[in-house]
């Protein structure tokens, strides 16, 4: 029997904790039973990035350098060019949104790929940190939250999210590890080599209020 193509997962790496994620998987082996994961790497500064990125998987806003933490920063300058975000780096059968509820840029970065994605009909997770070691921080994850919370009403669809804290309790890297493996999990789950399990059964998975209430 001829055995099923292997899927393909974005994965859009906003901000510099995003982009620190995704290159995890940068230039990654396709691992068995695992879809092909493709990093991509967006952010308002080139700080983030490193010399070893493909330079097709990377978007950097021009006219700007970093958000320092404000998130109305630069808002409009990102809004206006999603579209080009997502002609150079395509969605692909599956697809994932890592970034920062606590910064300045990937927080907003972050949720307005997930709205194009969303009112596109992609399949689409965000994979969100947050904190609270500062006010601005703590306020920034609390208006991130909202801003997806908005984002799913608008588009009448589920904002799907696995969601991590950083706190004083923890190592950042045990974290990152956590991210790890949530996008791991995500790349077997999206596979396409998971007996009785479809492309429109993972659609649904994520978009679930098509089919259940």
């Amino acid at each position: 029997m001829q055995q099923a193509p292997i899927g393909k997962m974005r994965v859009y790496g906003c901000g510099g904790m995003g982009i620190n994620i995704a290159a995890y998987f940068n230039n990654a082996a396709v691992e068995p039973n695992c879809a092909e994961v493709m990093p991509a790497y967006i952010d308002a500064s080139r700080s983030n990035l490193r010399d070893d990125f493909n330079d097709e998987d990377i978007f950097v806003l021009e006219n700007v350098d970093g958000s320092g933490k404000v998130r109305k920063e630069n808002h409009a300058e990102i809004s206006n060019v999603l579209r080009q975000i997502l002609l150079q780096v395509e969605p692909a059968d599956f697809n994932v949104v890592v970034f920062s509820a606590s910064g300045g840029s990937g927080s907003v970065i972050g949720p307005l790929i997930m709205a194009e994605l969303l009112e596109r009909g992609h399949t689409a997770v965000a994979v969100v940190v947050g904190s609270d070691e500062s006010i601005i921080t703590a306020n920034n994850t609390l208006n991130t939250l909202k801003s997806l919370e908005a984002i799913s009403k608008r588009a009448n669809l589920p904002v799907v999210m696995y969601y991590d804290h950083n706190d004083r309790d923890r190592r950042r890297s045990d974290v990152d590890a956590q991210l790890h493996l949530a996008i791991s999990s995500l790349a077997v789950l999206s596979s396409k080599q998971n007996r009785e399990m479809d492309t429109r059964d993972i659609a649904n998975w994520v978009q679930f209020s098509k089919t259940t209430s």
